[in-house]
């Protein structure tokens, strides 16, 4: 998996936030590595509001305050449940930071929005913590 997850590694070093650990966790309970196979199942509005519900029912019981949603699609979904249709780069939902974003593996994300969306996520801590 080092493909997949040591950009994430080296976007969060170069972060430079003092923080020591970063953890990983799917925003939906699926198995699926085809896109497309995902988006038939989050049609079905049932579907997609359990898995909404799931996630936002683990996000509450984990220590974290900052979470970084790095899937475009899913990015969406949820910023459009928690923020009734708007769109957002960050959302404050019961006291830990959602940041919304694409992948950051695979060559997918340019470097311009790279930089954007670290200098969002460190403008955004750094005010939260002033």
């Amino acid at each position: 998996y080092s493909t997949y997850f040591q950009p994430i590694r080296k976007f969060h070093e170069e972060l430079d936030l003092g923080f020591n650990s970063l953890s990983f966790l799917d925003l939906f309970i699926v198995r699926q590595t085809l896109q497309g196979s995902v988006r038939k199942l989050l049609n079905r509005q049932e579907f997609k509001e359990i898995q909404l519900k799931l996630f936002l029912m683990a996000l509450e019981r984990i220590n974290t305050k900052y979470i970084c949603i790095l899937n475009a699609e899913a990015s969406y979904h949820l910023c459009e449940h928690l923020n009734k249709g708007g769109i957002a780069t960050s959302y404050e939902y019961k006291g830990k930071i959602l940041f919304f974003s694409g992948m950051l593996s695979g060559g997918v994300m340019d470097r311009f929005s790279r930089e954007r969306l670290k200098l969002n996520i460190r403008d955004v801590i750094r005010a939260k913590a002033s």
